[in-house]
């Protein structure tokens, strides 16, 4: 199945419809997790619409909790974008002419870098980061979801807004739920540590769309970046062979894990660890 997960609270009421419209019918299941509320809104949806309230406030973590197959194909989303109504189709077909299964897709990517400095200053910052476990000295590149990008480029990190992958890859619920607020960072460790290749999709100017909010997550938290955030940034950055270099996409069948119409056919499972063999610790979610 191919399954889109969503974690919302209710001053996202408005634009949350907008993007249950132009998903719902993108996607075989489009699962809403109701941060916040305490009753399930009476509101006319397509039937393939889970809404769940969580048994607490999971913010940006309830994107994970709700489950999902090893063999689905996930995206995760956000309240605040406005997804084309190809957005689906073409994200799968970028996902299936990944060179492997061992790929994560997006639109919003992030390399981190060694600041520019002279060799003196740099040889100063990496006996800084050596000594002192909260020292992080990494400059950060972003490709911005709204912006033009001409090729698949591998990144470090993607954004949990825009993002695609198989359900058999995606972290369980308990390794991401103590990540409020920097999930994005937390599943970029899971890549790495797991030899997870995401890589940043092209993409038109303006394809997709942000839906402006006065609170976001950006505002309050990410602008300063705790500590706690920073080590786990140093867990995965300036770590990963060939980060920043364009992707060579599989040419060698054209119908590489191509899914015919209404199914989800996805190339044979790979060595990494199975949702059938890692521990089962997603949170089953009742609408």
């Amino acid at each position: 199945m191919i399954i889109a997960n969503l974690a919302t609270y209710p001053p996202r009421r408005a634009a949350l419809k907008q993007v249950i419209q132009r998903l719902s019918n993108q996607v075989d299941k489009l699962n809403v997790v109701l941060n916040e509320y305490t009753e399930v809104p009476q509101w006319h949806l397509p039937q393939n619409v889970n809404l769940v309230i969580p048994p607490e406030d999971l913010k940006d973590c309830g994107k994970f909790y709700p489950t999902v197959g090893s063999d689905d194909v996930v995206f995760l989303v956000d309240d605040d974008i406005l997804y084309p109504p190809d957005y689906v189709a073409k994200t799968l077909d970028w996902l299936l002419r990944m060179p492997s299964a061992l790929y994560a897709v997006g639109f919003h990517g992030s390399l981190y870098r060694v600041p520019k400095s002279d060799p003196a200053k740099r040889i100063l910052k990496w006996l800084r980061l050596a000594s002192d476990r909260n020292a992080i000295e990494v400059e950060r590149k972003v490709f911005y979801f709204r912006s033009k990008l001409d090729n698949p480029i591998l990144v470090d990190q993607l954004g949990t807004g825009t993002l695609a992958i198989r359900g058999r890859h995606l972290p369980p619920f308990e390794y991401m739920r103590t990540s409020q607020k920097f999930v994005d960072v937390r599943l970029a460790r899971w890549f790495f540590d797991r030899g997870i290749a995401p890589v940043c999709l092209p993409r038109k100017e303006n394809w997709l769309a942000p839906i402006e909010h006065e609170e976001t997550i950006y505002n309050q938290f990410t602008v300063s970046a705790p500590a706690h955030i920073g080590r786990e940034i140093q867990a995965f950055s300036l770590k990963r062979k060939n980060v920043g270099t364009m992707v060579r996409l599989n040419t060698e069948d054209e119908n590489y894990g191509r899914t015919p119409a209404g199914g989800t056919s996805l190339p044979p499972s790979d060595s990494s660890p199975s949702s059938a063999s890692r521990p089962s610790s997603h949170a089953e979610a009742k609408g």
